[in-house]
Formats: C-alpha cells, sequence, structure tokens
C-alpha cells in the first residue's frame, strides 16, 4: 500500500519518512477510523465522503510535490526558487516578495521596503502620495513636481509643506478623477503665490533703493505751448524697473497723497496741468516692478522742486 505501518511511502524508488505535515494531517484519519466506526472522536456532521475528499486532496497534492523530487529516480535535495511579488510596497506600506520551491513547494517571504520619494529641487517639499486609484496618485504627483520646480527660503518652505498635506487629504477624500483635477489646479495657483527664493531676494533688493542712490531733479519746460516743469529721474541700481510713479504737491514735507499724480514707463515726466503762478511744486518718485504678480515699490526718490514765475 502507499502507507506502511512503519509510516513511511514506498511508491517511489526511495522511501521517505512521513513528514511532520503528514503526521498532523493524514495520521489522526488513519488512528481514529471511520466516523462509523468512531463517530464520538470526528467533528460533528462529518461524513464518510468527507474524509475521503479531504485526505485524496492532501494526498494528491503531496503526490505532486513527490514526483517532482524523485520521478526521475534521483533525490533533488537542492531548492529551485522562483519568486512573485505577493504585495506592492507604496509610500506608506512594505510590500512582500514570496518565494516558491518548485521542487518540493517550501516558500518564505522577504519584506519589500516602502517606496521612497526624492526631494525636489527646491528643498524638497515632500508629501507622500496615496496608496489609492491611479488618479488619486498621479494627482499627488503632479503637484509634487509643481512644488519642486523652484527654491524656497524658510518661511516658504513651511507654508509649502502646509498646501501640499491639504493638499494631499483633500485628494484621499475625492471621489472622482474631474475633483482630483479641480484640487490640482487649485494647489498650484497656491503654490505660484508663494515667492520662490530669487523672488525673495529681488523683492529686498528693490525695496533697499532709497534716495541714497535715487535722485530726481526738474527744471523749466514748455508743452504744447505752455509752460510746464519738467521732472526727470535716474534707474537706480542693476534692475530694470517697469514703471515710476510721479507724486506731487505744493507742501514740501506733505500733501502728496496716496495717489500717483502720473504713472509713466520713462525716466522724465513734463507737468503743464494745474500750475499757478507764484506756487512752488514738489516732486517725489517711486519706482515698481512687478514680482510674482504684485507690485513691489522702492523708497522715495530725492525731491524736485520748481516755483512757477
Amino acid at each position: 500500500s502507499l502507507i506502511g505501518e512503519d509510516g513511511k511511502i514506498s511508491e517511489y524508488a526511495v522511501e521517505v519518512s512521513a513528514s511532520a505535515e503528514m503526521n498532523s494531517v493524514l495520521w489522526p484519519y488513519v488512528r481514529m477510523g471511520s466516523p462509523a466506526e468512531a463517530e464520538h472522536l470526528w467533528p460533528a456532521g462529518t461524513t464518510y465522503t468527507d474524509v475521503v475528499d479531504e485526505l485524496t486532496s492532501w494526498l494528491t497534492k503531496r503526490l505532486a510535490k513527490l514526483d517532482v523530487m524523485y520521478g526521475d529516480g534521483t533525490l533533488h535535495t537542492e531548492h529551485t526558487y522562483i519568486s512573485t511579488v505577493t504585495k506592492e510596497p507604496t509610500y506608506t506600506e512594505e510590500g512582500t516578495r514570496t518565494y516558491t520551491c518548485t521542487v518540493c513547494g517550501d516558500t518564505y517571504t522577504e519584506t519589500i521596503p516602502k517606496l521612497t520619494m526624492p526631494s525636489g529641487g527646491g528643498g524638497g517639499a515632500v508629501i507622500p502620495p496615496v496608496d489609492t486609484d491611479d488618479f488619486r496618485t498621479e494627482a499627488i504627483e503632479e503637484i509634487k513636481s509643481s512644488a519642486a520646480e523652484n527654491n524656497y527660503e524658510s518661511e516658504e518652505q513651511a507654508a509649502l509643506e502646509q498646501i501640499l498635506e491639504d493638499a494631499r487629504k483633500k485628494i484621499e477624500a475625492a471621489k472622482t478623477e474631474e475633483e482630483a483635477e479641480a484640487i490640482v489646479s487649485a494647489i498650484k495657483k497656491e503654490i505660484e503665490a508663494l515667492d520662490t527664493a530669487e523672488e525673495k531676494e529681488l523683492i529686498r533688493s528693490i525695496e533697499a533703493v532709497g534716495p541714497e542712490i535715487f535722485w530726481a531733479k526738474s527744471q523749466m519746460s514748455t508743452l504744447n505751448g505752455k509752460t510746464a516743469v519738467k521732472v526727470y529721474w535716474n534707474q537706480p541700481g542693476n534692475i530694470e524697473f517697469d514703471g515710476y510713479d510721479v507724486f506731487r504737491s505744493t507742501k514740501r514735507y506733505s500733501g502728496f497723497g496716496t495717489k500717483p499724480f502720473f504713472t509713466t514707463q520713462k525716466t522724465t515726466y513734463k507737468n503743464n496741468k494745474d500750475l499757478k503762478a507764484g506756487n512752488t511744486y514738489y516732486y517725489k518718485v517711486r519706482a515698481y516692478k512687478v514680482v510674482n504678480g504684485r507690485k513691489v515699490y522702492t523708497k522715495w526718490s530725492t525731491k524736485a522742486w520748481r516755483t512757477i514765475q
């Protein structure tokens, strides 16, 4: 028979002692006998067919393994493993790779480390994508890429990290691809509103410009046959400004108001409006440059003035 009294399998060229697996699976059935003969030892409701089916299934698998190991009459003692990824790693969880021996069916597993995300070019706002539908993962990657395009100083970097964390939570909750796309569009605008390190440096340079290097002068002139005051000034520093605001007052230290009397892209202006003989008119200028969508202003130039005769 297949199994002898000594607990050995003798179907093939060599005899193999019953394994621990066999001891735990097969021998209890042999010792207890059929349900009809040892009903008190079997789980309630167990039938003879149940026993036969379970034994047949186990023995079929076991014989298949033995055929691989001993079918050619040679004992194959070395394992030959193939591996498959049974759990993909993500940015938040480790994965699993399972190795299975093609000779005997032995298996073991190893852990696959979590995925890592490189820091961005800007000091790297790092945010883990979610392990979820592709459209959510792609949305996170798109935002991460946008955030990595620029360098940021510490204050903006902290703000960027918070923006990305909020974005991750919103995208995780997104139910459709369209909803995720709308979130990405809104987040990109928030990122674009942050001043980059280069923009911050430019802003500091603009705001540092003052009367020490920024002067204004004036002289009497005419415009369209009328008396005019010509005001002119230098372009301070090495900054290419987008424009200049000219302010006017009849008082030297006050009365200039909050709105420019005139705005120009040139470095000169002729004023022939509302000039009255005997009055002295004072002028001062500030330059501006649009940085990241908003105007950044210099300090005031020196003042220039003329008295109308």
